[in-house]
């Protein structure tokens, strides 16, 4: 994890930049901060010490030694290899929500008449790594603390797990979603289902099809003919759910006319 360092000097303080790098041969200057290496400003990942020819990265945790070299000895850093590791490392391990933290002042350096016209900027390097085998850790408790709040099976975890992945592909799209108890019965009965239903009957008019029908009673002592069909899809024999209606008894009259209403109605040859 990274610490925030003590002896960081800023722009506006007291301290005399010029006293702690008396006798160098490249002292420190605050324009250094206004270059980019590699697409990166310098200001969001560099810090001047009150150590005298000391510098310190802050994606690396490192002390930078420019005395002698000036501003190549610190682009030379951030140009290695070992420092865009780091780069990409906090680009992928970010905190955990409530993990805490502290994030880097991309104004480091910017003479104080000038921090009022900064506009907004992101900086793109976390500052606390949290290991990606915590994340996944935290996901999974946050998927199993779901399940055990709603009381539902374990067994659905690894269909609610597929879900969510496929989901999460577009964000913004997630983000976008509003569901209440009343909205999700109006569109799962009147757009999921019937969409279902739709390219169901569209099938049953090309392939040749067997009925498999079902009586049971429902909740509300009603009884309930569910039709399902087999039909070759894609070379594989599938069973879909077509439709159900209720009758007032169970006989061979009333279920061959709910069929022949139902086959008419969705004009199934």
């Amino acid at each position: 994890m990274a610490t925030i360092r003590k002896d960081i000097v800023n722009r506006t303080d007291e301290a005399d930049i010029r006293a702690i790098d008396s006798g160098l041969k490249n002292p420190w200057r605050w324009d250094w901060l206004e270059k980019s290496v590699n697409g990166v400003y310098v200001r969001e990942v560099i810090r001047k010490l009150r150590s005298c020819g000391v510098a310190y990265c802050l994606v690396c945790s490192k002390e930078l030694i420019y005395g002698s070299r000036g501003f190549s000895a610190l682009a030379k850093h951030m140009e290695s290899r070992k420092h865009a590791d780091a780069v990409e490392a906090r680009q992928k391990n970010v905190p955990l929500p409530g993990a805490g933290g502290y994030n880097s002042d991309i104004s480091y350096g910017l003479h104080p008449m000038f921090k009022g016209c900064l506009t907004a900027s992101v900086n793109s390097f976390s500052q606390q790594l949290v290991p990606l085998a915590d994340r996944i850790a935290n996901s999974e408790a946050m998927l199993l603390g779901f399940l055990a709040e709603k009381s539902l099976s374990f067994s659905l975890a690894p269909d609610l797990l597929v879900l969510v992945k496929e989901l999460s592909k577009d964000r913004k799209a997630l983000n976008g979603i509003r569901m209440h108890r009343t909205s999700a019965a109006y569109k799962l009965r009147f757009g999921v289902a019937r969409t279902f239903e739709q390219n169901l009957v569209k099938d049953l008019k090309r392939e040749k099809f067997s009925l498999n029908i079902d009586e049971s009673m429902s909740n509300n002592n009603e009884k309930i003919v569910t039709v399902l069909v087999n039909y070759l899809r894609n070379d594989k024999i599938v069973t879909e759910h077509l439709q159900s209606f209720s009758v007032p008894s169970v006989n061979s009259t009333l279920l061959f006319q709910g069929i022949v209403k139902l086959l008419e109605e969705n004009n199934i040859p």
